[in-house]
């Protein structure tokens, strides 16, 4: 990242950031440099149990107060408030879509996986609240994160624990429960799958041809304004992406190097909704395959060390795995792309064997 930087120009957006995100090259280095680092010394189980737990407990807090300031009475402090859903403090709704992909990943995973029926009930009392404020919010790509998520939950109960596989499976269950009933009286993720599946179609029967994506995002367009956001004109940003990725494939265009084209050419952002899309266009191919390859060696440590891996531990990696799918139809920011970093780096930290019997 350094030497695209240094290859593109240390400019205004790469050494303090754009505006909006306050993304520079400096707020890179410290996701890997700080919070992953950091949070991969945090070895003891209790104290990652800490950390989650106090997660929770602060996903309850922006809960109720969004709920408060949406249907009660507005409140200073949550000033941005979006029709379509909920956002609590954050710039836009997408955004605490993806704080609450986390929180309701990690706590269906915790319920497995910990131990003490006072916190299971916890627990699962979390994961229903945000699961129900996941519909509120309306984030579509949210609601395909956590299902993902879930789904790998139950993979690794199958690995690690084989007797908690129904627990799993009873956490996609009541996820789609909630999202269904919850649903009827709000955004509709269902309506939203019907309209993907809808571009889906279009996409494919023209082959990827210009005016099939173009009635693909018009599809999109239509599907939003009717059921929330369902994922608006990312086909068309995703294909000027690539584009311009091909132009500067070794290091890429820079931080926000792709922006203003970007935003002309679509219409739709400046940005690619797509992390990794995102890490090829401002800093090259090598370095977004080297990224997805440390996020990999991280889930590849785990099974190699699964018979050491703690209940905490493994729901890190599940709500890890809720944002790395979230992260197919988003953007990195400075609130939220930490909460990534924070778990992964807890993850990782998976004592060996030698370390296990010394213990």
């Amino acid at each position: 990242m350094i030497v695209s930087t240094a290859v593109n120009s240390f400019d205004t957006d790469a050494v303090k950031g754009e505006e909006y995100r306050n993304e520079s090259i400096f707020t890179f280095l410290v996701y890997f440099l700080i919070y992953y680092f950091c949070s991969s010394t945090v070895s003891k189980e209790k104290l990652k149990r800490f950390a989650s737990v106090t997660l929770l407990a602060c996903s309850w807090a922006a809960g109720v107060l969004s709920l408060v300031h949406k249907y009660v009475f507005p409140l200073v402090a949550l000033s941005e408030i979006n029709d379509d859903g909920i956002i609590f403090t954050y710039h836009q709704i997408n955004h605490y879509g993806y704080f609450l992909t986390v929180a309701a990943s990690l706590s269906a995973a915790l319920f497995v996986f910990d131990k003490g029926i006072k916190r299971k009930v916890f627990y699962l009392l979390t994961f229903c609240f945000n699961s129900f404020l996941l519909t509120l919010n309306g984030t579509f790509g949210c609601f395909i994160a956590v299902c993902a998520a879930l789904v790998f939950l139950t993979i690794v109960s199958a690995v690690i624990r084989r007797k908690s596989v129904l627990a799993a499976l009873m956490f996609l269950s009541l996820f789609l429960a909630v999202s269904f009933v919850a649903g009827r009286f709000f955004n509709s993720f269902f309506s939203d799958l019907a309209v993907l599946f809808e571009d889906i179609k279009l996409i494919v029967a023209g082959n990827g041809g210009e005016h099939t994506a173009d009635s693909a995002v018009q599809t999109s367009v239509r599907a939003t304004k009717n059921a929330g956001d369902a994922g608006t004109g990312r086909w068309s940003l995703w294909k000027a992406t690539v584009g311009y990725i091909k132009e500067k494939p070794l290091f890429g265009s820079g931080i926000e190097g792709i922006g203003l084209r970007l935003k002309a050419e679509t219409g739709y952002s400046d940005r690619p909704h797509n992390e990794y899309l995102q890490y090829a266009a401002f800093f090259g191919i090598p370095a977004a395959l080297l990224y997805v390859s440390g996020v990999f060696s991280v889930y590849l440590k785990a099974l190699r060390r699964r018979a050491n891996l703690d209940g905490v531990t493994a729901a890190c990696l599940v709500a890890c795995f809720g944002y790395l799918v979230s992260a197919f139809f988003g953007n990195t920011m400075y609130y939220t792309a930490p909460l990534l970093f924070i778990f992964l780096g807890m993850a990782s930290a998976v004592p060996g064997q030698k370390e296990n019997k010394n213990a």
